[in-house]
Parts: structure tokens; sequence; C-alpha cells
């Protein structure tokens, strides 16, 4: 009778496996819905596996947070990094300037006199055409590519992404260099006013003093937003996580 009645001291490791696991994958969920109560049922009635297959058609049944989702769990690049791959790409920017300025002087001999100088709208659309729009056309396309990133960002590992970890697409990446270069269009405009002398003073102040305000703003968002997120990258919806990032590795740590 005694035999009948004593208890193996031993834990049962397979029903410990099972518990464990169920802890594991019910802990986060009951984490998110603290406040909120959950109809009794016997979903875990028949044991530890069927409380894990409960606990796992209820996480699908709940709306998806990107911020928390593997791919959505990257720490950002450093402030440091960042601007050491916009460095680079503004060498790539100085190589093209340098060329075109180059071809500028050659082809100039070749051209035909001209009766009149280009009128202000004109010569802004000619600076337009030829500087700003082809490094917005590099800058976008590169970041939108399969690579997501320019020259500069692939040499320092960093790539642009979207908050759910996928690839922002060309629409994003036009919008974010679109803001990114807007500073540099603005204070074009108002050296050229100057130069021409075909603007009110106000004008020119208030255009050249939002070409400096707005890259300051963006430099102080970054630094104060905790992904690290610059203007340009709020009004596209993107951010750049730090090197090595992998959306396809659960492992990556959560943003702080």
């Amino acid at each position: 009778m005694e035999q009948a009645l004593a208890v193996d001291p031993r834990p049962d490791r397979a029903g410990l496996g099972e518990l464990d696991e169920a802890l594991h994958v019910a802990g986060p969920l009951l984490a998110e819905a603290a406040g909120q109560a959950l109809a009794p049922d016997d979903r875990c009635s028949p044991g530890p596996t069927a409380c894990v297959e409960g606990a796992r058609q209820y996480r699908e049944s709940m709306p998806a947070d990107p911020s928390r989702t593997p791919r959505g769990r990257a720490l950002p690049a450093p402030g440091w990094l960042r601007l050491r791959a916009s460095g680079a790409d503004y060498v790539v920017i100085v190589a093209w300037l340098a060329i075109l300025t180059a071809a500028g002087f050659a082809i100039r001999p070749l051209l035909p006199p001209q009766s009149g100088a280009l009128s202000p709208k004109a010569a802004d659309a000619v600076a337009f055409a030829f500087s700003v729009l082809p490094v917005w056309i590099y800058l976008s396309v590169t970041e939108g590519g399969r690579r997501q990133a320019t020259w500069g960002k692939q040499w320092t590992r960093l790539r642009v992404i979207v908050a759910d970890g996928g690839e922002p697409g060309p629409g994003r990446t036009v919008i974010r260099n679109a803001v990114k270069l807007l500073p540099w269009e603005l204070a074009h405009l108002a050296v050229a006013r100057l130069i021409l002398g075909v603007d009110q003073p106000a004008t020119i102040v208030v255009t050249y003093t939002l070409s400096v305000l707005i890259p300051v703003v963006s430099i102080v968002m970054m630094a104060r937003d905790p992904l690290r997120r610059a203007l340009h990258d709020r009004v596209a919806g993107t951010r750049v996580p730090a090197p090595g990032w992998s959306a396809s590795d659960p492992k990556n740590p959560p943003a702080r």
C-alpha cells in the first residue's frame, strides 16, 4: 500500500519541457494583454501542448505591430556612421559636379553666341536639371533598389528600411531624398537671386535662412529620436538600421 502511494520525486522532464514552452509563448502575450480579461475556456485543459497551440492561435488573431516583429527589431545606426556615409556620397556628388564643370568649359566654345543672358527662371531650371536632379535620381534609385543603399551606405554597411524592416521602394526614397535635397535647392535659389539682384532682400534672406534651418532641425530630430530618424526619414516613413542587421534574423535585439 505504501509503495502504491509513494510519489516519485524525480520531475517529469517531458512535462516540464512542454510547460516551459507554454510559459515562453504565453508570457509575452499576457504582458501585451495587460488589463484585458480573457474569457475562460478549455484550450489548456488537455495539457501544456494544447495551451501552447491556444496561445499561438491567440497571438495570430491579434493585430500585428511592425515594431515588435523580428523584421522591425533593428537598432538604429549611430549618427557618426551616417555622417560618414553622407561624406562618401558627397565625394560622388562633387565628382559629378567636377565632370559637369569640365564638360561645360569644353562645350562652351562650340556653342553659338547668345543674344542675351538667360532669365532667372531658365537659369534655375538649367542648374536644377544638371545638378540637383541627377543627384536626386542617384540617391533615390540606389536606396530604392535591391541593395537599399547609396554607394556611401554600401561602404559603411548601412541601408534604408521602413518601419517593419521591409524595402522602402522607389516611392519612399524619392520623397526621402526630395526632403534631404530641399536645403541645397533653397540655398542655390537664394545665392542665384542675390547675384542677379532679381528678388527682394527679404525673400532672399528667408530662403537662405530656411536652407540653413532645415538641416539643423533635421539633425536635432535625429539626435533626440530613439530610432535616429532625421526629418527626411520621418516624412518618408523610413529609417537606417545599424550595420550587419538582417531582416531574416530573429535574434536582432529590439530597438530602444
